[in-house]
């Protein structure tokens, strides 16, 4: 190594080598140039990375973000857009071709079909293309390449993953750069490192499900060549079969236009990351095994009006009720000023039983964010059993106080196609029932008692649309506001001002909007007509702040907030079908009404539901 300047090497290489020998090559190593860096996360990128930490390290990345959100790390200090790289010529335009299948039985072969005149008409063009065919495992691309083989058996259709031996994938790769094979069934092949111009036809018969791996997956079809004889990249694809998270749904329309869509997606993507590294930056003092862009708050506040003058938030302590039993206290101020973390841990007694010596470490996360323009106080807590006045009280000289109830309820403004889910009532004359809480088709009710003078609101929970996008709140007379979603420390604050934007809007009447929400009826058959959404039973959607958890298995039991119930696309007259799911399982049910009376069954991998401690 002391007698050349630069050393190429991947990670299987050199992280199969010894701790010892990655550390007598870093020592000889200025600087380390990562690729593909957006798999640093991985142990094995990570532990090499680690032996380079005294030399000065710059990464590339088409995707620097992850669907598992954890930091690849660095600072951004360039940012090639997509949308220049298609102006400049890098990136060839994409002909979306969709078609609409509804019957599983006949969509492979309805997609191979429309793939293959697509390469018919690219080679009938002069444009030497290849179509590669994307599948999620290996019997599904033997099950797709038999199905090619006999519709187009002169373009020599092969199948190739990872099973393969060396020697068969380096033959079949052969044979498509000498174009002896023009069609290529894949799983997770192809990828990152081949480096193929002529690949252009994209048939998705397993769509990937995020937005960076589309992005890695569709940046093998859309690179250009140096000469012009190349044709522009075509995908392929079901629609009436797509499994894909909401950010990259829009993709999958019917008239979707992926040269717009690609760019405003992957834009977005990164200026949150840049957003989201610009403000982790403001804190300094959380150890590096507790990284604060990890931390992943439920969208939930309790909200108070506080005069901008007074801000003591090194007084923390004194709103902390027996800060004292805590093990292990984490406090950081971001450098503006407006954002305080907290994350503290005690030990507690096990569950399982009375052993004196036996503890296990409850931790809770505080983020308190003060929004000085619009006077406000927002208070997150992982326990949410409590206001946090004491907290409130100290951070501000005790001038805090509340959000009145009027104006809680305008967090539900703004928004369209309103439903309301649940709905709980307070009684203001009753000693014997003061508060009843209202869901599914007992909605209606509610909403007309909540108009008589002797019942208030005192809490609500709606889903419905806002600015294009599908949304939920919920809110308490008592000053809580609440999402179903989950993000990072920086977007939690973004939430938070948009929610106070709407709190200080005198416009707003939320009875006007409660009048115009979607209304339940009640049925006894199931309607003749296709189903448009599923929602948890009542009992389940009447628990928004409880603690329960779904899963297959006691070792992969997920809290609700993570999981979703979704119709299937594939519905049968009489029935309707639906899947839970979150990306650990995934189980299969049909619901039936027979006689009157509701049944559900269970086709594929039951899940068992718990409330309370997990």
């Amino acid at each position: 190594m002391e007698q050349c300047n630069v050393v190429v090497t991947t990670i299987s290489i050199i992280g199969n080598l010894t701790k010892s020998i990655q550390m007598a090559i870093a020592n000889q190593c200025s600087h380390l140039f990562v690729d593909e860096a957006h798999h640093t996360p991985a142990n094995s990128w990570s532990d090499v990375k680690d032996s380079f930490k005294h030399s000065k390290i710059l990464q590339f990345t088409a995707t620097p973000f992850r669907n598992d959100d954890k930091p690849i790390g660095g600072k951004i200090i360039f940012n090639y857009p997509l949308r220049k790289a298609q102006k400049e010529g890098y990136f060839k335009p994409i002909n979306y071709l969709p078609i609409i299948e509804w019957d599983p039985t006949q969509s492979d072969k309805i997609i191979a079909e429309k793939a293959i005149q697509q390469l018919n008409l690219d080679i009938g063009n002069g444009h030497d293309h290849i179509l590669m065919a994307r599948v999620n495992s290996i019997a599904r691309a033997e099950a797709i390449q038999k199905i090619y083989a006999t519709l187009a058996p002169g373009y020599n259709p092969l199948s190739i993953h990872s099973q393969l031996s060396a020697k068969s994938k380096s033959e079949i790769k052969a044979k498509i750069i000498t174009g002896e094979c023009k069609i290529v069934v894949c799983v997770d092949m192809l990828g990152e490192g081949f480096d193929m111009p002529r690949l252009k036809i994209a048939a998705f018969h397993d769509i990937k499900k995020s937005l960076p791996t589309t992005l890695q997956l569709i940046g093998r079809f859309t690179r250009t060549s140096m000469d012009n004889s190349l044709g522009d990249a075509s995908i392929i694809v079901n629609i009436a079969d797509v499994d894909a998270q909401k950010e990259i749904e829009h993709l999958y329309a019917s008239d979707a236009d992926w040269n717009q869509l690609l760019p405003y997606l992957s834009e977005g993507q990164i200026d949150n990351q840049i957003s989201l590294r610009e403000f982790i930056q403001g804190f300094e003092k959380f150890p590096e095994e507790l990284p604060i862009q990890n931390l992943l708050p439920a969208l939930s506040a309790v909200v108070y009006k506080i005069n901008e003058q007074e801000w003591h938030p090194e007084k923390y302590e004194k709103g902390l009720a027996a800060i004292e039993r805590y093990e292990k206290v984490y406090y950081d101020t971001n450098t503006q000023g407006t954002t305080i973390v907290i994350v503290a841990g005690k030990k507690e007694k096990v569950a399982f039983g009375r052993i004196e010596d036996l503890f296990e470490m409850h931790w809770t996360l505080y983020i308190i964010y003060r929004n000085v323009q619009q006077k406000l106080l927002f208070i997150n807590c992982s326990d949410n059993g409590s206001l946090f006045e004491n907290l409130a009280k100290a951070l501000t000289d005790e001038s805090a106080s509340i959000i009145d109830a009027t104006s809680i309820f305008r967090c539900m403004g703004r928004m369209h196609r309103i439903k309301v889910t649940n709905v709980g009532l307070k009684d203001t004359l009753s000693t014997l029932r003061s508060f009843t809480m209202h869901a599914g088709s007992d909605i209606e009710k509610a909403l007309t008692e909540a108009q008589q003078k002797n019942k208030i609101k005192s809490s609500i929970f709606v889903t419905g649309y806002e600015n294009g996008e599908e949304t939920s709140v919920g809110c308490s007379y008592r000053g809580r506001v609440w999402s179903r979603r989950i993000s990072n420390i920086s977007e939690f604050t973004k939430w938070c001002d948009s929610i106070g934007s709407k709190i200080l809007d005198p416009s707003i009447n939320d009875e006007i909007v409660m009048q115009h929400a979607t209304k339940y009826i009640s049925v006894d058959s199931i309607p003749r007509k296709r189903a448009i959404s599923i929602e948890w039973p009542e009992n389940i959607i009447g628990e928004v702040e409880k603690n329960i958890f779904i899963g297959t298995r006691n070792e992969d039991m997920r809290p609700l907030i993570y999981v979703d119930i979704d119709l299937s696309n594939d519905q049968s007259e009489g029935a309707l079908k639906f899947l839970v799911r979150c990306s650990d399982f995934e189980a299969h049910y049909t619901y039936k009404i027979i006689d009157g009376h509701v049944t559900i069954e269970n086709t594929q991998t039951p899940f068992t539901l718990k409330w309370g401690a997990e």
